[in-house]
């Protein structure tokens, strides 16, 4: 990471205008370190805004909240993303699920923005729900709302279940029954 430029429009000259130009936030760096204060490992993340915060998360009595503001000001598609990090072996390791059908893995990120939500399941911290409400290019003016289950099983992981219907969803709207996920 590094420092960059930001020019900031303002129509007076005060001095903290000029300052956040010349100096603006750096992005956030999650940092695991031993007892002696000895840093063992570090992710950068990609925007200045985070914060961090202890969780159990099957199988791991001690994992991490890491969520991230990607919000932009502006949109219904950017906001808050939360992903899971644990420490293993001495290094972060960030929870993956794989989907079952293709065999594909990829970290678990859950956003919260006007058009997507996320929660843990009825059924604890074993399964987590996700809503993804986005524009199917493919008919005009349509949408597509997004299912998606995350399910812990002790043999396998973490696993990601998915399924989609035409529709609209926003998050001013009650989340949808765990009968809609698969």
């Amino acid at each position: 990471m590094g420092q960059g430029r930001l020019e900031v429009c303002d129509s007076g000259d005060r001095p903290f205008i000029r300052e956040f130009s010349a100096n603006p936030p750096l992005n956030a760096n999650l940092e695991i370190v031993d007892a002696t204060g000895h840093v063992l490992g570090d992710e950068p993340l990609e925007r200045p805004l985070a914060k961090i915060e202890k969780t159990s998360l099957p199988p791991d009595k001690q994992a991490f909240f890491v969520t991230v503001d990607y919000s932009i000001g502006m949109g219904s598609y950017a906001g808050l993303t939360t992903m899971f990090v644990r420490v293993a072996n001495g290094h972060l390791e960030w929870v993956t699920a794989t989907n079952p059908s293709t065999g594909k893995r990829e970290a678990i990120h859950l956003p919260k923005t006007l058009k997507t939500d996320w929660r843990f399941s009825d059924a604890g911290r074993s399964e987590i729900l996700a809503v993804y409400c986005r524009p199917d290019f493919d008919n005009e003016a349509n949408f597509t709302i997004r299912y998606v289950r995350y399910q812990r099983d002790d043999r396998k992981g973490w696993l990601v279940y998915e399924r989609a219907e035409k529709g609209i969803w926003e998050s001013d709207e009650p989340f949808p029954p765990r009968t809609k996920f698969p």
